[in-house]
């Protein structure tokens, strides 16, 4: 069984990476793909399921064919996060609830994301791979 606790010894650190997950999720279903993309470092790696591995750049052009207008809601829950240096990992649980074709649906699923704090202190995605349950 995974172990919810947070493996972190600075709570501001676990903190500011839960409230970094919260405002992906607000604008993912908000349909704000500008600021979406803002939430990658630029030397950031994307592993999607069924695509091939994307930098920043392919990232941000495939931002550019895609809308994220259907997504009627979103959850992300870290189960641990680790917080080493100016590095961290969480991993945990996602579901996504949207609509296409006019039929809703959900896609339930898990992610393991490696964070960089920068040099503002803040937190962007370094490397990032999720998958379905499905």
């Amino acid at each position: 069984m995974i172990s919810t606790a947070v493996l972190a010894d600075d709570a501001g650190d676990v903190a500011a990476i839960q409230q970094f997950w919260d405002e992906y999720e607000t604008y993912v279903v908000a349909g704000d793909d500008q600021t979406w993309i803002g939430f990658y470092d630029p030397e950031g790696i994307q592993m999607p399921l069924a695509a091939p591995m994307r930098n920043y750049e392919a990232v941000v052009e495939d931002a550019k064919t895609w809308s994220v207008d259907d997504v009627d809601a979103m959850s992300i829950k870290p189960m641990e996060t680790v917080i080493l240096g100016d590095m961290t990992w969480s991993m945990g649980t996602s579901t996504l609830d949207f609509t296409a074709n006019d039929a809703a649906d959900q896609v339930e699923g898990k992610f393991m994301t490696i964070l960089t704090r920068q040099d503002d202190g803040s937190w962007k995605i370094y490397r990032d791979i999720s998958n379905s349950d499905k």
